[in-house]
């Protein structure tokens, strides 16, 4: 939700509590909290779920709004929010919000605009105040979970480090979980053995777990993934690369992008799709792939961060697509290489979007206009990037996992000379990681995501020959987590590490 008004004058702040707050931030600080606990009273004895404001409330330091708002009508809805860190952005004059804690059950887009009307307006410079809330209804408490795989998401927030993995693997879902000792992992259950699953998704809102097959169709889950059905009614095309979700129109709506290269979208969950046409009305004519059947496909999809009715489709290969209206029109985004992997967008400055393609990555300053290459075929990184993730709140921190070369020498050598590496500098420079990693590792990492969890955060890069690495120290020091899973492959990757 996107919230404008133009603030008031601030008022003078009370002593900061000696975390470094500026006169102006405090007041900012002083502001949101004043709102958020307005606007949610404590009801208490319920048991209740997270709420997550994510990534970020902002408010432009020095002209923050001052106001009293309203108790939301009738506070049974809601059980008792804290609000638990506010970071300050020192370089860019934001504040984020790390999360609100405890609330009873979701807010509605009511309960939303109390954040509107609280800030009052008559000051001469206009605040914009994004709030962005991933939504878990009350259900049965289990383990905090995410998913590492292919084609699914890979940058999370949560309040502590998980405790489950679901990994995409060539024989179905495999939940992978910390020891009670906290000091290493087990392989818990898995399911759907006998499908070649390319992306995992969980959407946030229902807690509903989507599983895109090769050849396979679509599976979802109501229960965290242990059982599963077919939801597949209106997909014309049943080889499921990408999976990916937002909140449109006031529901969850989730997209999944298929071989050939289509684009659907779902309202209901999966239980009905629909094709968003419009993604060929494009020049297909060079839309193409190397390896046999030489068909293109919609490698990944992502949301610019304040607008998830724009949207970014990667279709390898044969370009970036943009949409600035939820699907209904695309245009075709020049500038790079034609072999797009992913795109990943600073949440702080979207203007800033990374490209992670066959020959390099490409970076943008002004929101896509133009383009420059940053990495090539001989960078030291690697020549073939593919795996890019950055830290939501801190976006110049970024990992990418990147072979020596493309797939085609992986056929040949049987090796990929792969490296993850570390930029402090968003992406300008890279450190290789080594510390635990063997560097120019044979298979290929064909998953990888980052969890930031507030005080650290944790990094999971999973093999084509089945191993899993993690970090839960911010990337510093790597320990290799599980072994012996069936491989982690898009489409036949996993083939060219398969010797006699």
């Amino acid at each position: 939700m996107r919230v404008e008004a133009l603030p008031a004058a601030p008022v003078a702040p009370t002593s900061p509590p000696g975390i470094g707050f500026t006169s102006a931030s405090w007041s900012a600080y002083m502001t949101m909290n004043g709102v958020i606990s307005a606007s949610v009273s404590a009801v208490s004895s319920q048991r209740v779920a997270n709420v997550t404001c994510t990534p970020h409330v902002m408010v432009p330091l020095g002209s923050a709004a001052m106001a009293t708002a309203p108790l939301e009508s009738s506070t049974s809805r809601t059980a008792g929010t804290t609000l638990r860190n506010l970071w300050l952005m020192s370089s860019s004059v934001r504040l984020a919000a790390d999360s609100i804690l405890r609330a009873g059950r979701v807010l509605d887009d009511r309960g939303l605009g109390l954040f509107g009307s609280a800030l009052t307006r008559g000051a001469r410079r206009r605040t914009v105040v994004t709030v962005r809330i991933l939504q878990c209804l009350e259900r049965k408490e289990s383990p905090m979970t995410i998913t590492l795989s292919h084609g699914g998401p890979t940058i999370y927030r949560s309040d502590t480090p998980s405790r489950q993995v679901l990994v995409g693997t060539i024989e179905g879902v495999v939940r992978i979980e910390r020891d009670r000792s906290g000091s290493g992992w087990h392989v818990a259950d898995r399911a759907l053995t006998d499908k070649h699953v390319h992306a995992i998704l969980i959407e946030p809102e229902s807690g509903t777990v989507f599983a895109g097959m090769k050849h396979g169709s679509l599976f979802a889950s109501d229960d965290g993934g242990h059982t599963w059905e077919r939801r597949d009614k209106g997909l014309t095309e049943h080889n499921v690369y990408s999976l990916a979700c937002a909140r449109l129109g006031g529901s969850a709506r989730v997209f999944a992008g298929t071989e050939p290269a289509h684009l659907f979208c779902s309202d209901d969950l999966g239980r009905g799709w629909t094709e968003l046409s419009a993604l060929r009305s494009v020049d297909t004519s060079r839309w193409s792939f190397p390896a046999p059947p030489n068909v293109a496909h919609t490698k990944h999809i992502n949301f610019h961060p304040l607008d998830a009715a724009t949207l970014f489709i990667g279709i390898e290969q044969g370009g970036l697509l943009k949409s600035t209206d939820a699907g209904k029109t695309f245009r075709v985004i020049p500038g790079m290489d034609d072999d797009v992997h992913r795109t990943v967008i600073n949440p702080l400055n979207p203007d800033r979007i990374y490209i992670t393609t066959g020959i390099g990555m490409y970076v943008s300053s002004d929101g896509g206009a133009t383009w420059e290459q940053w990495t090539d075929l001989k960078h030291e990184i690697g020549g073939y990037p593919d795996l890019l993730v950055l830290h939501p709140r801190r976006p110049e921190l970024m990992f990418i996992a990147s072979a020596e070369q493309g797939p085609g020498s992986w056929r040949k050598s049987h090796f990929a000379g792969s490296r993850v590496s570390k930029s402090t500098d968003g992406g300008r420079s890279w450190q290789i990681l080594r510390a635990g990693l063997p560097d120019r590792l044979r298979p290929a990492f064909e998953a990888m995501c980052l969890e930031d969890w507030g005080e650290s955060f944790s990094l999971f890069a999973a093999t084509a020959t089945g191993e899993v690495w993690s970090s839960d120290d911010g990337g510093e020091r790597w320990t290799e987590i599980v072994t012996g899973l069936a491989p982690i492959s898009k489409g036949d990757h996993y083939s060219a590490f398969v010797t006699a």
